[in-house]
């Protein structure tokens, strides 16, 4: 379970890794390693900014 600031939780919304990040960088691979099994598991597909996102953050 995570705990997260309510403010922070509304700004997130539905947004993607391509529009908004956790504010903490040892989060964040966290973050997307969950958005891409969530992705995976409804058979979505990646935007091109959100793959560009994702793929910056994997090479780092």
């Amino acid at each position: 379970m995570w705990l997260v600031d309510d403010g922070r939780n509304q700004s997130k919304g539905d947004k993607g890794p391509d529009e908004w990040m956790p504010p903490y960088e040892l989060v964040q691979a966290i973050y997307v390693q969950r958005f891409m099994a969530i992705m995976e598991k409804y058979g979505l597909k990646f935007s091109q900014e959100e793959s560009a996102k994702i793929m910056a953050l994997l090479e780092e």
